[in-house]
């Protein structure tokens, strides 16, 4: 009777540990299922679809608290030459290194996504002049920027429009207004920060 018992208490410590081990794993692949739910896959930022969630908490913040925030619409300068004359490669290359640096020039409560393609949007907390000098920030940590890929040298720049949150005024006209604000600064010769 106690061999019996003891082989059962083994059997269940045995059974315990499986199931213990069984679910660190899935809570394991359940982290990795989330955070590839919210990351681009080659830049390693958040998605759109992170972001659009990350706005409206933001957007929440500011009407119940006060908290102003901007939004910076970033977007690569000639960036379909890059791929057309060095390959798809290189532009990749070029993209995670973009999406390096303005990582790195952030403060640690911005935010930043890949928009979509070589479009970045970044939420920075503060004013209008916060903002413009997080986007400034970025620009020229852009311009200083060497990247080398398939045995090429390339310098690039960027073009950036930057937006204010306005109680009352929505996130699609927010993000509308730093996006005209971009086209205006490729308009006017690229490489610049839009504030107005």
């Amino acid at each position: 009777a106690l061999l019996m018992f003891g082989i059962i208490f083994a059997f269940m410590m045995l059974l315990f540990w499986d199931i213990n081990h069984r679910s660190d794993k899935l809570a394991m692949k359940n982290t990795q299922l989330d955070e590839m739910a919210k990351k681009d896959p080659l830049t390693k930022l958040y998605n759109r679809r992170y972001m659009d969630v990350e706005l409206e908490n933001r957007m929440g913040a500011l009407i119940s608290e006060g908290k102003i925030f901007g939004i910076i619409m970033g977007d690569i300068d000639n960036f379909k030459k890059v791929n057309d004359t060095y390959g798809h490669d290189v532009g990749d290359d070029v993209l995670v290194a973009v999406a390096n640096e303005i990582t790195q020039a952030l403060r640690g409560d911005d935010c930043v996504c890949r928009w979509g393609g070589e479009e970045f949007l970044v939420i920075s907390n503060g004013n209008h002049h916060v903002t413009g000098e997080v986007a400034e920030r970025i620009r020229k940590r852009i311009e200083d920027l060497t990247i080398e890929s398939g045995g090429h040298k390339l310098n690039i720049t960027m073009t950036f429009g930057i937006s204010e949150s306005i109680p009352g005024l929505r996130i699609d006209r927010l993000i509308q207004i730093a996006d005209e604000r971009l086209y205006k600064g490729k308009q006017s010769g690229k490489n610049c920060v839009v504030r107005e």
